[in-house]
């Protein structure tokens, strides 16, 4: 008898003839044939409940081997033999392999429904030798699947010698640690170690926060520097208009990048320690080739800017302006509070942002303001240390700061507003417009 060759060693010719097909694929009665004959190409199971499951974990041979093994023990426990220890040894592993084996099954049976829900919908197919958009469901043997490059990433999960050229051609290869052989392994891009498929589902979830987590710090800290270097360069261009800005920036280089370090290091790493965001794996998966900077970060940049550095500008301006007569700076110490004022500003718009950026496109109403106790702790220690060089002299001389009169607090305080505002106002009208 002649050994049939594997799939992947035979001709698109001899493929074709195996499977009764055409180069024109199927015609649409015998798709139709194909689909009651095999059934539909869709992940199917039915949920068990939960007293069915846990039954099941006591249906093994294995298992009634033991039960008889405890049920003769306790007899001669019973007969006054000293078998009680043994008795509850061999029940507590029943038990213990019976709870294990329920929990994995209630696993497996989520992470089943989380890969139907990632199922494409729909598939380019040759029907009667014309390209048709098909239900993905309906695809059958013999069809030929019209395939692109695209968006779509292809994984791929083997254990045999036969899947490694398909675990190595896909986007991504994954290869079974248990059961697969050594070939599938090398083929592969990672190994599943316990042969789990909830591993792949909590593997996407993880990686889906990661990527949520990195956007997020990318797109606060960078429209955070573009409100800064606007700060400057606006001071720049407003300096021939306004004799203040032509004679003091509104924050020292010093204070930038004081606010850039309790920003890099107080701010953003604990907002890359957000929790993951409900109903993570119900997203839409991003487009393989997508960027961080992109319209929205390019927006976000611009709105973000400018949120920072208009009240900044009105603060130093309110009560910088008196410390300036005919271009001549009369008032020194009065110009350093407003500076110090100007300080506070930029920080207070900074902690309105950042509350507001723990989501990309979803309303920071949505979650709970206790539920990131890493960034809350964070804006804690960022005002006590931003109280040194207000109120501590030596540190001011440094800062090139000094403290001023607490009504002027009524100006810095609203400044937690533009921040927070415009972000959330973007992602609403980002959410009107993907509707």
């Amino acid at each position: 008898m002649a050994q049939v060759a594997p799939w992947y060693r035979i001709t698109p010719d001899a493929a074709f003839e195996r499977l009764e097909s055409t180069p024109r694929g199927l015609g649409s009665a015998e798709a139709k044939r194909r689909v009651e004959l095999h059934g539909e190409n869709a992940l199917s199971f039915k949920r068990t409940g939960w007293f069915v499951r846990l039954l099941r974990q006591f249906d093994n041979p294995l298992v009634y081997i033991l039960l008889i093994s405890a049920g003769i023990t306790g007899a001669l426990t019973l007969a006054g033999r000293d078998m009680l220890p043994d008795t509850i040894v061999i029940l507590g592993v029943v038990l213990l392999n019976a709870a294990l084996g329920f929990f994995q099954e209630g696993k497996a049976e989520h992470a089943l429904e989380a890969l139907e829900n990632l199922t494409v919908s729909s598939c380019a197919a040759l029907r009667d030798g014309s390209a048709v958009t098909v239900p993905a469901r309906t695809l059958v043997p013999g069809d030929v699947v019209l395939l692109e490059a695209g968006d779509r990433v292809v994984a791929m999960t083997g254990d045999g010698v036969n899947d490694a050229p398909a675990l190595k051609a896909a986007d991504i290869g994954v290869a079974m640690g248990i059961s697969g052989t050594e070939v599938s392994k090398e083929a592969s891009s990672m190994v599943l170690v316990d042969d789990n498929f909830a591993t792949l589902v909590g593997a996407v979830e993880e990686g889906r926060h990661a990527w949520n987590n990195i956007q997020k710090a990318i797109l606060y800290t960078l429209p955070t520097n573009g409100g800064q270097a606007l700060l400057v360069i606006g001071a720049v261009l407003l300096s021939p208009f306004t004799p203040l800005f032509a004679l003091s920036l509104p924050l020292e280089p010093v204070q930038i990048l004081w606010v850039n370090l309790l920003d890099s290091v107080l701010l953003t790493m604990p907002l890359m320690m957000e929790p993951k965001e409900r109903n993570i794996l119900d997203q839409p998966p991003r487009p393989a080739h997508a960027r961080l900077v992109d319209a929205l970060f390019v927006r976000r940049v611009m709105l973000i800017g400018l949120a920072i550095a208009v009240p900044t500008f009105m603060v130093f301006h309110r009560f910088g302006a008196p410390a300036v007569e005919g271009g001549v700076v009369v008032d020194s110490l009065l110009l350093t509070q407003a500076q110090t004022a100007a300080f506070w500003a930029v920080l207070f718009v900074h902690f309105g942002f950042v509350m507001s950026a723990r989501s990309v496109d979803q309303s920071a109403f949505r979650f709970s303001l206790f539920s990131n106790p890493w960034l809350l702790g964070g804006i804690a220690i960022s005002l006590a240390l931003h109280l040194l060089p207000t109120f501590v002299t030596p540190v001011g001389a440094l800062f090139r700061t000094a403290a001023f009169p607490a009504e002027w607090w009524w100006w810095i305080l609203p400044c937690l507003l533009p921040g927070f505002v415009v972000l959330e106002l973007d992602k609403l009208a980002g959410r009107i417009r993907s509707r």
